[in-house]
């Protein structure tokens, strides 16, 4: 692996970490955000 896929691989695993975070319905590290997803649907 060179260090392009390295950077590339690290920057989708960060993504992948902050759509779970973030956008995640009920997700105990952002109650704010979960309340707003339920409130839309």
């Amino acid at each position: 692996m060179n260090r392009s896929t390295v950077t590339v691989t690290g920057v989708l695993l960060l993504l992948a970490a902050l759509y779970i975070v973030f956008w995640t319905p009920g997700a105990p590290e952002n109650p704010a955000t979960s309340h707003a997803i339920n409130r839309t649907e």
